[in-house]
């Protein structure tokens, strides 16, 4: 039955050591195709060569489970890459200005989407604040600031942080 067969999986993956989170990706994968996990366990048992379908279809899963994971590690090494990169570049730099353009860098989207100059003080809760009160010049400046020490893009308008200096070093 397909409970037994899932533990066993479980217990396999335990038994070669593999890390907590690996041991779960079989099971994400059926629970995630539901239908055609039933459907290929259905046919293992009813087509001569239904087992050896269900083993690709569990090892495909398997692996794009793993891609996902190494996917996911990845992304936040690149973020932590970044933020550390980003703290790095104001050191020492502890006025509130300097606080103010730390943040607005670190708050601009990961996705490396461009955002338009105007949404700059709504980009966080933390930004609002910083610049209730401020006037767009003191956005301009933050800007300019950003930008002559390389951690901003500006093309018309918008602006993106500029992750392309930290790349060689993340992978």
């Amino acid at each position: 039955n397909g409970r037994t067969a899932r533990l066993l999986e479980y217990q396999l993956l335990l038994n070669a050591r593999m890390p907590d989170p690996v041991t779960h990706l079989l099971s994400n994968h059926y629970n995630e195709t539901r239908t055609e996990y039933y459907r290929r366990l259905n046919e293992a048992s009813r087509v001569s060569n239904g087992v050896m379908n269900f083993l690709v279809y569990a090892l495909q899963g398997f692996v794009d489970g793993l891609t996902e994971q190494v996917n996911t590690i990845k992304d936040q090494i690149r973020k932590d890459v970044w933020t550390n990169y980003v703290h790095r570049q104001f050191q020492g730099r502890t006025g509130a200005a300097d606080t103010r353009r730390r943040h607005l860098v670190l708050d601009l989207p990961d996705n490396g989407q461009p955002v338009r100059r105007r949404e700059v003080r709504h980009l966080s809760p933390r930004l609002a604040e910083a610049y209730a009160g401020k006037t767009d010049k003191t956005i301009t400046r933050d800007l300019n600031t950003l930008d002559k020490m390389g951690l901003i893009t500006k093309t018309r308008g918008s602006i993106s942080a500029n992750k392309e200096i930290i790349l060689a070093f993340s992978g």
